[in-house]
C-alpha cells in the first residue's frame, strides 16, 4: 500500500502543479528509492504463462543475487492461470505470491501489463504487487542518458512511453537522450517530467518525421487524444531538419506545459486542432548557423492550423514566453503562424530573430475562420520584414487586440493588413509604443474596424522613405479611429526628415478619426493629399509645429490645417478659398482679439445674416454645407 499511496500522491502532485519547479521528480524518485531500499529495475518477460522468466531491459549489469526489498519491473508476456513462478537474470526461478505468500490467483497478471515485485529474504520468494502506477525512469528501460550522445536512446524511451498507464509519469533524469526516430504517445494523461529544461533534454538526431508527436493511435488527427503535460524538459534537433517540427500535437486536448525549452529547428511546436492548451515558461530558440545552411520557406516558432478532420484550435494560452534566435543569424522564416483558431492568446513575451513576420495571420485554404486572437504585453523585436501581418481572404473575422504592444525595428511596418483581408473585423491596439519602423508603424489597407488608443508612434519611417510614416490607410477601410495616441521623431537616437503622422494614399477610402492625439514630427502630421474616398474628422489634436492656419491680416485666404479643430484668427478672414472641404466638416474659430467677420451669402452665412464682432476668447464654430458650397453658423460664444 506505500507504493500505491506514493504513486497517487505523486501524481496528484503533477496534476495540481505545487511540485517544486526542479525539484518534482527527483522529490519523485527519491521517495521511491526510499521505499524500495535501492531504484528499480526493469525487465522484460520472454517466459511462457505462470513461468515469468525475465531478461534485464537496462544497460546495468544484471545482478549477482538477491537483496531483501530490492524491486523489480516487468511487462508480463502473458497472463497467469494460477502458481507461478519468477526466474531474474537467470539466478534460478523463484516462488511469485501474493501478499499473505499464497500462490496468485488466476489473472493476478495481465498480458503486457507492467508488474512490481519485490523480494522477500527471509522466505525466499517474491512478493507480487500487482500493476505498477508510479512514475518511470527511462533509464529503466535502458536509456543511457549519456552527455556525449552516443546511444540512441529512442527504443528505451518509446518502450517507457508505450509502457505508461494511463495517468502515467514518465521521468527523465537529467542528462542528454539521443533520439534517432520519431518519440509517438498515443494515450491520455501522460506526463513528461525532467530535471531541467537545459539538464534532461531529448537531442533529435533523425530528419524523418516529429521529435515527438502526441496522436490518436488509430486516426491520427481525428480522434482526439485527452491530456498530455510535460514540465521541466528540453529538446534540441542536432542535424538540419527541414519540414518538421520539434513537438506535433495532433488533435490533443487538455494540455499542460511548463518550463520547456526547444531548440534549432524547422518548427517548435505544431498545434493541430485540439483545445485547452496551458504553456507557460515556454523558450523556443531558432537554428545554430552552424545547423543550418539557410533560411527555411514556411519555419516557425509555433503554428496553429486545423486537425486532419477539419477542426480548429479552441483555447490556446501561452504566456511567459520567449521565441528568439539563437545567434546573430536570422534562420526562422515566420515567428509565430495561425492558419485556424478561436481564443489564442499570448501574453508577457518576447518575438525576434525572424525573418519575415513575428506574427503570421494566414486563413487556412481560405476555409477556416480565425476569431478571438490576443496578444497582452509582447514584444515584436529585431529585423523582421513586419511585426503582425494579417493575410487575407474572405473568411477572416474577429479583431485582433494588441495590448501594451511594442515593437521594434521592422523592415516594413509593425502593422501590416493585407488588401484582401476585406472581411477582417481589424486590428484593436491600446497602449504600448511602435517603435523605429524603417518605413510604416501601420500600414492598413482592409478591414472593418481598426482602433489605436494610447499608441506611441516613435521614429516611424528611419529609412526616409518618401511616402513612410506612422499609419497609412492604403485601400478600402471601414473605420479607422486614431484617439490619445502620439506621433514623435524622437526614437531613440533616430530621427529623418520625411517623417509623417497618418497618411492616405491614392486608394484609401473610409471613415477616420483623429482625436486627442500628439504629433511632434520633421513633416505633415496628416496628410491627407490625395483625400479622395476618405472622410477624415479631426478633434482636439495639438502639434507643435507652428500654426499654419493663423489669419493675421484682413482678407487672408485660409486653408484649413492637417490637425486638430481650431483654427486661430488674429484679424479678418475670407471662407471664399478654402481646401479639405466636405459635408459635414466643423472648424471652429477661436479669436485673439477684436476682429470682425462679415456675413457672406454662399461663404460665411452667419445666424441672422449680420456681421460678428468678436473680442479675445470668443469662438464661432461653421459647418460645411456640400450642396450651397458654404459655411452656416452652428454656434458662437461671447
Amino acid at each position: 500500500m506505500r507504493m500505491i499511496t506514493s504513486s497517487i500522491l505523486a501524481l496528484l502532485f503533477v496534476i495540481q502543479g505545487s511540485l517544486p519547479t526542479n525539484a518534482s521528480a527527483q522529490d519523485v524518485n527519491g521517495e521511491l528509492a526510499a521505499i524500495y531500499g535501492m531504484s528499480a529495475s526493469t525487465y522484460k518477460d520472454v517466459g511462457t504463462t505462470n513461468d515469468y522468466d525475465l531478461v534485464r531491459l537496462n544497460a546495468l549489469e544484471s545482478p549477482s543475487g538477491f537483496v531483501d526489498g530490492m524491486t523489480i519491473l516487468f511487462r508480463a508476456s502473458a497472463p497467469n492461470t494460477g502458481a507461478s513462478t519468477i526466474d531474474v537474470a537467470g539466478l534460478g526461478a523463484k516462488a511469485l505470491v501474493d501478499s499473505f505468500g499464497n500462490n496468485l490467483a488466476s489473472a493476478t497478471i495481465l498480458k503486457d501489463e507492467l508488474i512490481w515485485a519485490t523480494y522477500d529474504a527471509e522466505n525466499n520468494y517474491f512478493i507480487c504487487h500487482g500493476a505498477y502506477e508510479g512514475p518511470l525512469n527511462v533509464k529503466w528501460f535502458g536509456a543511457t542518458g549519456g552527455f556525449n550522445d552516443n546511444t540512441d536512446d529512442g527504443a528505451a524511451i518509446q518502450s517507457a512511453i508505450d509502457t505508461a498507464r494511463l495517468g502515467g509519469v514518465i521521468y527523465f533524469p537529467a542528462g542528454y537522450y539521443r533520439v534517432e526516430s520519431t518519440l509517438t504517445v498515443s494515450r491520455d494523461l501522460v506526463t513528461f517530467i525532467g530535471d531541467g529544461p537545459r539538464t534532461s533534454v531529448i537531442r533529435v538526431y533523425h530528419n524523418s518525421g516529429y521529435g515527438l508527436t502526441v496522436e490518436h493511435p488509430t486516426s491520427p488527427g481525428i480522434s482526439k487524444i485527452f491530456g498530455f503535460n510535460m514540465f521541466n524538459m528540453g529538446m534540441r534537433a542536432r542535424v538540419e531538419t527541414t519540414g518538421n517540427a520539434l513537438i506535433n500535437l495532433n488533435n490533443v486536448s487538455d494540455v499542460f506545459m511548463s518550463n520547456v525549452s526547444l531548440e534549432d529547428h524547422f518548427g517548435g511546436i505544431l498545434v493541430r486542432g485540439g483545445s485547452n492548451h496551458y504553456m507557460t515558461n515556454l523558450k523556443i530558440f531558432s537554428p545554430r548557423s552552424s545547423y543550418w545552411s539557410g533560411i527555411k520557406s514556411g519555419s516557425y516558432y509555433m503554428k496553429f492550423t486545423e486537425s486532419s478532420d477539419g477542426s480548429k484550435i479552441f483555447e490556446s494560452f501561452i504566456s511567459n514566453f520567449n521565441f528568439r534566435r539563437n545567434d546573430g543569424v536570422d534562420y526562422i522564416q515566420n515567428g509565430i503562424v495561425i492558419e485556424a483558431g478561436d481564443g489564442i492568446w499570448f501574453s508577457n513575451g518576447h518575438v525576434m530573430g525572424v525573418d519575415s513576420a513575428d506574427v503570421y495571420i494566414n486563413p487556412l485554404y481560405g476555409t477556416a475562420q480565425i476569431t478571438g486572437l490576443m496578444f497582452d504585453n509582447v514584444w515584436f523585436d529585431g529585423c523582421s520584414d513586419y511585426g503582425l501581418y494579417v493575410d487575407g481572404n474572405t473568411t477572416l473575422y474577429g479583431q485582433i487586440i494588441l495590448n501594451n504592444l511594442r515593437t521594434l525595428n521592422q523592415r516594413e511596418a509593425a502593422i501590416f493588413v493585407s488588401s484582401s483581408a476585406v472581411n477582417f473585423d481589424g486590428v484593436s491596439v491600446s497602449g504600448g509604443i511602435i517603435l523605429k519602423p524603417e518605413k510604416f508603424g501601420a500600414l492598413i489597407n482592409a478591414g472593418r474596424s481598426h482602433v489605436f488608443t494610447g499608441v506611441k508612434f516613435a521614429a516611424c519611417n528611419t529609412a526616409n522613405t518618401a511616402n513612410g510614416c506612422g499609419l497609412q490607410i492604403g485601400g478600402m477601410v471601414g473605420s479607422l479611429s486614431l484617439a490619445n495616441c502620439v506621433f514623435d521623431q524622437a526614437g531613440l537616437s533616430s530621427s529623418a526628415s520625411f517623417m509623417k503622422g497618418l497618411r492616405m494614399d491614392a486608394t484609401a477610402s473610409g471613415r477616420v478619426s483623429v482625436t486627442g492625439c500628439r504629433f511632434s514630427l520633421t513633416a505633415a502630421d496628416i496628410d491627407t493629399t490625395p483625400l479622395n474616398g476618405v472622410e477624415l474628422s479631426c478633434a482636439n489634436n495639438t502639434t507643435l509645429k507652428p500654426l499654419t492656419a493663423v489669419v493675421s491680416v484682413a482678407g487672408t485666404s485660409l486653408v484649413i490645417p492637417e490637425f486638430g479643430d481650431y483654427i486661430t484668427v488674429a484679424a479678418g478672414l475670407n471662407f471664399n478659398n478654402m481646401s479639405g472641404r466636405y459635408s459635414g466638416r466643423c472648424v471652429t474659430l477661436r479669436f485673439l482679439g477684436n476682429s470682425t467677420v462679415t456675413h457672406v451669402s454662399g461663404q460665411m452665412e452667419l445666424s441672422g445674416g449680420a456681421n460678428v464682432t468678436s473680442s479675445a476668447g470668443d469662438t464661432l464654430t461653421l459647418i460645411y454645407d456640400e450642396t450651397n458650397t458654404a459655411w452656416p453658423e452652428l454656434s458662437r460664444s461671447h
